[in-house]
């Protein structure tokens, strides 16, 4: 079974002919008499990422001709609270749309289990690719706020 989802994601993989990432929202909330700098030790955060929905469809191209896409709709909802955790600093809420151009449609790649192995692509793979551009907009969010915290830690050191 496991060989098979593998060999399903590597046919996907195979067939992708580019991506897409569209920033949808961004909610920012920070409590401006708080700000300064902060260490690892008085402060403490709490990142969810969540994966809202997945499906497949078509895209437009510019020259009038239609191309087959999946996408992952992801939400990240990173919150900084001081010593007590009701001590609410900072609140980003981040949504972004992962879109994978494929080559052909995914019907014609595999032709069962898709639900399943968009599931398991876009929970790992989509993760991994946005969680770059989340990091840096935080950071810049941060920043402009007047607040000084420690970088968010990479991707593998909070799964």
């Amino acid at each position: 079974m496991e060989t098979d989802i593998n060999s399903k994601l590597s046919k996907i993989i195979d067939n992708i002919n580019g991506q897409d990432i569209k920033l949808v929202n961004v909610d920012f909330f920070a409590t401006a008499d708080k700000a300064g700098s902060f260490n690892d030790k008085n402060i403490k955060s709490n990142l969810n990422i969540q994966l809202q929905n997945i499906g497949t469809g078509e895209a437009q191209n510019s020259d009038g001709t239609k191309s087959p896409i999946m996408y992952g709709n992801y939400k990240f909802d990173l919150k900084y609270s001081g010593e007590t955790a009701s001590e609410n600093l900072i609140k980003i809420v981040i949504s972004y749309k992962l879109v994978v151009n494929l080559q052909d449609d995914i019907e014609n790649i595999i032709e069962n289990g898709i639900k399943e192995v968009l599931q398991i692509f876009f929970d790992n793979t989509g993760r991994i690719i946005l969680y770059p551009y989340f990091r840096h907009l935080c950071d810049l969010l941060i920043r402009e706020s007047s607040f000084i915290l420690p970088p968010l830690p990479p991707l593998s050191l909070i799964s």
